[in-house]
């Protein structure tokens, strides 16, 4: 296997603007407790709050 064979990188940016508009999506759907969104997007508690806290920093939620 040579490089040009291998798979590409895992792009941890991307992933993250992904789960950060799944949440969006979610939460534009209605207000939901952390670890019901955390449940319902295959996420970590954790994941969930550091999103939130983001999109709170961006003045996009309360």
């Amino acid at each position: 296997m040579t490089l040009s064979d291998s798979p590409a990188p895992l792009d941890l940016a991307a992933i993250r603007a992904r789960h950060t508009l799944l949440l969006l999506g979610r939460l534009w759907q209605g207000d939901r407790a952390r670890v019901d969104l955390a449940r319902e997007l295959g996420l970590s508690r954790s994941a969930i709050s550091s999103i939130v806290t983001e999109l709170m920093e961006a003045g996009l939620v309360d």
